[in-house]
């Protein structure tokens, strides 16, 4: 039997029109009642058919989110007379009860996280805080000065942090703060008990206290800019990291997924070397650290969608990716799939690997139409086009994971050198610059049986006979060593070649101060010191390729040549300042030779210099190390760590926008007229009055279930067929669904609650209703 396709509440309208609003003195309906009655006939059918079909079976990891004190808990928590209860919110004002024997988090466990039948993985969010959006504060546990009024000393505590020393966060901008630790410890153990997989998601929320119209930024938003105050904020992260770490292994948490961070954008493309390399450095030792705790957790860390790739010219990220101790790279997938709103499933899944960020990107974007007062609803397609080249797509996920990645060729160069690889090690990086060995100079030619790329992106390696630095007649390259400390204590060189045509007489194929590969005769031989000869090769096969291999080492030279194994004492290490592939000017013949690769490598004292020269690679700019996921062997795969769909139309366009309203005085109230109208009425009545809606570009502002349900479901697919099998859905809200109708004192008791109509909670959505219905389960 055929399947149905989804019917949408554009689908419906498209059938039933009116021409003007409903008028009930007349005994037709011109459409609109009817239009009411279907949609009401569909959604009642929805429960086990599209809504809960369309997403259960395909989640099998969800972030769940907890923005308050006590969210995780399992005990009840109340104020010392037991006149209010933080965390039974759905028992003692929903209900009425006034002795609460569940906490909410209980029923959001049992009601809501059951229906996603294939969960076995709970990311647990938990977030401290850092004031100012310019070299903020440094990372503190904070609480909300309500909280804090309320609870008794010794009630609240997260991490060496009580009410008294965390970051104290102003009800004027009326954010809850951390999430205490015994409620965090509650709360993981109650999911493992109900056999969950429990992860660790670290979060900082950078806040303003004095300004309620700009009181928080999102991260990647963030500047850091002045050295000193952001080693001192990133040494303060890694405190905020490492405790919850050794707390959840003290507690018996084990931790089976653990990100080591997420969307710190602007650290992690920082134009600042400095500060750049500090922030990589240090998820590092964080990676170290979630390994010693929890050796057989996946660990990985939660890139933004404009981070995790190539950007800016650089793949920033590959320093961190190429770790032994990160699993897979992570990334945040809230990339754009759509232009307009669209439930035909073709046309989503083309969004996927084609349009926007793969074929092209869009400019001339206006801000403004992303508010409901606004929007004409038409999404991106007015906007103009950019084409761009497919390498560079953010898209294109599949040549990120199967490819070697390589920045752009600076001009003037020849070739860029690329990160080391020793004993089977990554070494240097592309971030630590004073390490690497310049780029090669000079008048030899890269040359190749087909035509070549010039710029930086993703590329396989083209192996021997495709694509060499050509040494012929007066053709040379040089490289400059300066960076290379005098007297290193191990050398590390290695040459793959080709010798086309024996020279008549002294031929030289490389130089430096300590090495020298020459042609005597039809004899190849390496000088070292200028005082030890060695016959690598006696008679040299025309046309065959070659493997050099120099190891120099507490005052001893390996020297290894195809069946050529040599060990001599060496006097002196240094390099010199310049090295030459090629006669270098002196007055001996050229060898006409091809080479393939060169690497020169010095260690001295924990640090390892110089580079490595990959001529075969289809790009010559400097490889990136994901080099190592190929080398070393280690198949990373991507994993999905955050991604989500909002339920309002338009949320494929734009799934990284998180839809919300902002509420105003009633003298400049708007009553949305779209199918959540009643909705809004019954906000209302609650004395919540809207200004402004916001939510992706050109939406229409419909409320639309099934548009994010068969959006997550087909991105989660399309996920799992391009190679990343693990994908985290943001997000199960802690607070039970129920308990976001609360209303106390003629208010609603979360002024969040009616951003829940829109955003990407999966909670209310799974029993087919709204997590807010206010007053009673209503459906537009």
């Amino acid at each position: 039997m055929a399947k149905i396709t989804p019917i949408t509440n554009g689908y419906i309208d498209e059938i039933i029109k009116a021409s003007g609003p409903f008028n009930p003195n007349l005994n037709k309906t011109q459409g609109i009642k009817l239009r009411e009655l279907i949609k009401k006939l569909r959604d009642g059918a929805a429960d086990e058919t599209s809504i809960y079909n369309l997403i259960s079976p395909a989640i099998n990891a969800v972030m769940v989110t907890s923005f308050d004190e006590f969210g995780y808990d399992t005990t009840i928590r109340s104020n010392s007379g037991a006149t209010k209860y933080f965390n039974a919110i759905y028992e003692s004002l929903v209900i009425g009860s006034s002795s609460p024997e569940k906490t909410d988090f209980t029923y959001t466990v049992e009601e809501n996280l059951s229906r996603l039948t294939e969960v076995d993985t709970c990311v647990m969010w938990l977030n401290w805080f850092s004031e100012g959006f310019t070299n903020p504060t440094i990372v503190k546990a904070g609480i909300s000065q309500d909280v804090k009024a309320e609870i008794a000393d010794g009630m609240w505590t997260a991490g060496s942090y009580n009410k008294d020393t965390a970051l104290q966060i102003s009800n004027l901008i009326g954010l809850a703060g951390t999430q205490n630790d015994q409620s965090f410890t509650n709360g993981a153990l109650y999911l493992q008990e109900r056999g969950y997989k429990v992860g660790f998601a670290p979060i900082v929320r950078f806040i303003n206290n004095s300004d309620i119209h700009d009181k928080e930024r999102w991260r990647g938003e963030v500047t850091f800019s002045e050295e000193s105050s952001v080693n001192a904020w990133i040494e303060s992260y890694k405190t905020f990291v490492e405790y919850y770490l050794k707390l959840s292994s003290d507690e018996g948490i084990d931790l089976s997924l653990i990100y080591i961070g997420s969307e710190m954008v602007t650290l992690s493309t920082n134009t600042n070397a400095a500060i750049r390399n500090k922030w990589f450095v240090t998820l590092k030792q964080l990676a170290a650290s979630a390994r010693h705790y929890f050796p057989a957790s996946k660990i990985t860390y939660a890139a933004d969608w404009t981070e995790f790739g190539y950007t800016n010219n650089q793949f920033f990220m590959d320093w961190l990716w190429a770790d032994p101790n990160i699993d897979h790279p992570g990334i945040d997938y809230y990339m754009p799939i759509l232009e307009q709103h669209s439930d035909d499933v073709g046309t989503i899944k083309k969004g996927f690997i084609a349009g926007e960020l793969m074929d092209y990107y869009y400019s001339g974007h206006n801000s403004e139409n992303r508010k409901y007062s606004v929007s004409d609803g038409k999404g991106k397609s007015a906007l103009s086009k950019t084409k761009m080249s497919v390498q560079y797509g953010l898209k294109n996920i599949r040549s990120f994971i199967n490819n070697q990645h390589y920045q752009t060729k600076r001009d003037g160069f020849i070739a860029d050198s690329s990160p080391l690889v020793i004993d089977s090690n990554y070494i240097n990086s592309i971030q630590e610059t004073n390490k690497l060995i310049n780029g090669l100079t000079g008048n030899g030619i890269v040359d190749s049986v087909i035509k070549l790329g010039a710029k930086g992106g993703v590329g396989k390696a083209l192996g021997l006979n495709k694509k060499w630095l050509r040494l012929n007649g007066a053709q040379f390259a040089k490289c400059d060593l300066s960076n290379i400390p005098g007297s290193p204590q191990i050398i590390d060189f290695s040459l793959d070649f080709l010798i086309e045509e024996i020279p008549g007489g002294y031929g030289r194929v490389f130089k430096c101060d300590l090495l020298d590969l020459f042609f005597d005769g039809n004899t190849l031989k390496l000088a070292i010191n200028n005082s030890t000869y060695l016959d690598v090769i006696t008679s040299v096969n025309i046309n065959s390729a070659y493997h050099l291999a120099v190891k120099i080492e507490n005052g001893s030279a390996m020297v290894k040549c195809g069946t050529f194994v040599n060990t001599s004492a060496v006097s002196q290490t240094s390099l010199g300042s310049t090295f030459f592939l090629g006669a270098g000017g002196e007055t001996w013949d050229f060898v006409k030779c091809k080479i393939y690769q060169c690497k020169i490598a010095a260690k001295n004292a924990a640090d390892w210099y110089g580079g490595t020269f990959h001529f075969e690679d289809e790009y010559l700019g400097r490889r990136t190390e994901w080099d190592a996921n190929f080398i070393l062997g280690q198949n990373k795969t991507l994993m999905a760590t955050e991604l989500g769909v909002a339920s309002v139309s338009g949320s494929l366009v734009e799934p990284n926008v998180f839809p919300h309203i902002r509420k105003s005085n009633q003298s400049d109230a708007i009553l949305p007229q779209n199918n959540s109208n009643e909705y809004f009425r019954r906000l209302q009545s609650f004395g919540f009055y809207i200004n402004e809606i916001f939510g992706p570009y050109g939406s229409s502002f419909d409320i639309d279930e099934v548009h994010q349900s068969l959006g997550l479901r087909l991105l989660i697919e399309f996920l799992k067929a391009a190679g990343c099998p693990t994908q985290v859905v943001y997000n199960l809200d802690a607070r039970y669904h129920l308990s976001l109708k609360a209303v106390t004192g003629g208010a609603l008791y979360y002024i969040d609650a009616p951003n829940h109509l829109f955003n990407h909670a999966l909670n209310g959505k799974l029993v087919n209703h709204y997590i807010n219905g206010i007053d009673q389960e209503i459906r537009p």
